[in-house]
């Protein structure tokens, strides 16, 4: 999806210890660091060609839709406010990051006992129309849903975490994002077809899998679900491995350069997290790849 177009950026220290999951005291010593997270490159730094909504909210405009708002990047707009308000403390990011959250606040649905947040355009990549849900977005939001609570204590924010959590129990046909595949692998879907179709987008996947990470260290149920989406990582890895790149999903769509590099950065961050080895060894994999410049051929997705 191009709201992504990721090039993954390697956080100050400064940075790392607000992305640390220091919940209800904010301090400026963290236990817990992520080393390495996978950023959006346009939100290195303030842009004067984003575009914004009249109360500050991002918006991005697309070439088939036009100008859109998307879960994903306010969400991802939102990490880099908080990190900068951590780094600064100038309150103008803060006041911009609230900005921010109060949008996924106020646009977030309720169905039985979970929460979730809509792509409100057409999405022809993947045959998608609107609404639809996807993982990446519920991850990304639970992510900010946890600095905000760290911010300003409110429980709302915590207890709307715990709703959007139980959307990845719910299959893509229900209105989740979890698919079940004939192997018995659950995934995460970045791209949740309510008609059972799946894609397997790996760098939604893993983004979904690092909110559920933050969120497991308050929510049991966010570790088990963790738990249960890496090990269909891990079995399932070699797949996305070209011989000269990685494919963006399984479908046969081979990752750009900016999404074959973020493949790499989160890989890395899963290794951190889990010390699982598979994921060192694809990333040191993919990464050789991008050494040796070897071009993979196929069908690419736009970034």
């Amino acid at each position: 999806m191009n709201t992504k177009a990721i090039i993954a950026v390697v956080l100050s220290s400064v940075l790392l210890c607000a992305f640390g999951l220091v919940i209800f005291q904010p301090t400026n010593t963290c236990p817990t660091l992520y080393p390495k997270y996978p950023m959006d490159s346009r939100f290195e730094s303030i842009d004067p060609t984003w575009l914004y909504d009249e109360n500050g909210v991002i918006m991005l405009r697309y070439a088939s839709v036009g100008l859109q708002y998307n879960p994903v990047t306010v969400s991802q707009y939102a990490i880099y406010l908080y990190h900068k308000y951590y780094d600064t403390r100038n309150e103008t990011f803060k006041d911009r990051f609230l900005i921010q959250v109060n949008w996924l606040v106020e646009t977030v649905k309720h169905k039985g006992n979970f929460s979730f947040w809509e792509i409100m355009f057409d999405w022809d990549y993947y045959g998608m129309k609107a609404p639809f849900v996807s993982a990446m977005a519920q991850g990304e939001a639970i992510s900010v849903l946890i600095r905000a609570h760290n911010l300003t204590s409110d429980p709302l924010y915590f207890e709307l975490i715990g709703t959007a959590i139980n959307v990845f129990e719910v299959d893509t046909r229900q209105g989740g994002v979890r698919y079940t595949d004939p192997n018995g692998y659950v995934w995460f879907e970045e791209y949740a077809d309510t008609e059972g179709k799946t894609s397997n987008v790996l760098n939604g996947f893993i983004f979904a899998l690092l909110g559920l990470y933050e969120a497991s260290e308050f929510y049991e149920k966010a570790d088990e679900l963790f738990k249960e989406g890496l090990v269909t990582l891990v079995s399932n890895l070699h797949k996305f491995d070209t011989g000269k790149g990685s494919y963006y999903d399984l479908l046969g769509y081979v990752a750009s350069p900016e999404y074959h590099d973020l493949h790499i950065q989160q890989l890395e961050t899963l290794y951190n997290l889990t010390n699982k080895e598979v994921f060192l060894q694809f990333s040191q994999l993919f990464q050789a790849y991008v050494d040796m410049d070897l071009k993979p051929q196929g069908r690419e997705v736009l970034p």
